[in-house]
């Protein structure tokens, strides 16, 4: 049975509006009922993406505050931690990637070919990276490292953010404010993953290896996938449908300015897996295959 995520703690104060109005009341008691959620299909382009501009605003203001706590912990001057209070931008393509920095996940796919990334950043593209390594894990501690000192660059500054640790109320906020979720494991070591589920609800997508509960969820129509198996080629792939896929399906705007194509495939990830992964699905799932049928043999036998 895969896991599934409770869908109200990690769903924005600001979606939880837009539901209540548009899908009724009924979605809270019953949110792996997959017909409540073929009514996010009556909520207007206009809304659903407001929505999610203000969840990133957010985002990006949290960012800020936290480096520049961050910054101030570790002896930085007053104005190095007010320049913190200006990285990112609320309106660019936001890709966020926070976990335990394990070498199985490939915390650096992203930094095989670091001039590559820098193109990209430069091409209207912003990452919030966050987490931390066991204390023991010396590989892990040097991804952390080569990260940092990529973010010292400066043709990046201000365009992508290490924040140390990775706590309830930072997972929060990147999940209710990123426009794309990285997740990268080498198959097949992800056992299920949840934290690309919490994006879903929110109007995120997901950019994954096909492991985990990501070669369940994946078809063209909710996000993009990479192999999980060489290294070599699943950097190449992130880095082509980033370039050819990603950013310009985002950046394409209708006469209203809105990406109506991104927006369909956000409408198709909430729609369709949502209820697919919420806890009160998996929960039913434990319940009718498990717990009832051991409870009846129990009876049998008394």
């Amino acid at each position: 049975i895969t896991n599934g995520v409770h869908i109200r703690s990690w769903l924005s104060h600001d979606m939880t509006a837009l539901f209540d109005r548009y899908l009724g009341f009924r979605w809270k008691d019953a949110p792996e009922d997959q017909s409540i959620w073929e009514g996010v299909e009556r909520i207007p382009d206009e809304e659903v993406w407001r929505t999610h501009e203000r969840r990133r605003e957010r985002l990006v203001a949290f960012t800020r505050q936290r480096l520049s706590r961050q910054m101030r912990a570790r002896g930085a001057s007053p104005s190095e931690c007010d320049q913190a209070l200006e990285v990112l931008d609320s309106d660019v393509l936001t890709i966020g990637f926070a976990r335990r920095f394990a070498t199985y996940k490939r915390p650096d796919l992203l930094l095989a070919d670091p001039d590559r990334l820098i193109d990209l950043l430069d091409g209207k593209l912003q990452l919030v990276i966050a987490g931390k390594a066991h204390p023991q894990d010396e590989e892990g501690k040097s991804i952390i490292s080569k990260w940092i000192e990529f973010v010292k660059r400066h043709e990046v500054r201000g365009k992508v953010v290490f924040l140390a640790d990775h706590d309830i109320l930072l997972a929060e906020r990147l999940v209710e404010g990123v426009d794309v979720w990285l997740n990268t494991p080498r198959r097949p070591w992800e056992a299920s993953g949840t934290s690309g589920m919490k994006v879903l609800v929110n109007g995120g997508l997901n950019l994954s290896s096909l492991d985990g509960w990501w070669a369940e969820a994946y078809r063209p129509e909710v996000g993009w996938p990479l192999r999980g198996v060489d290294d070599g080629e699943d950097a190449e792939r992130l880095y082509s449908l980033l370039e050819e896929d990603i950013l310009p399906e985002f950046y394409k705007r209708d006469e209203r300015g809105l990406p109506v194509e991104w927006l369909a495939r956000v409408r198709e990830s909430m729609a369709s897996l949502t209820p697919q992964f919420s806890t009160n699905r998996m929960v039913r799932e434990y319940t009718e295959k498990y717990y009832l049928p051991a409870m009846e043999r129990t009876h049998a036998r008394s």
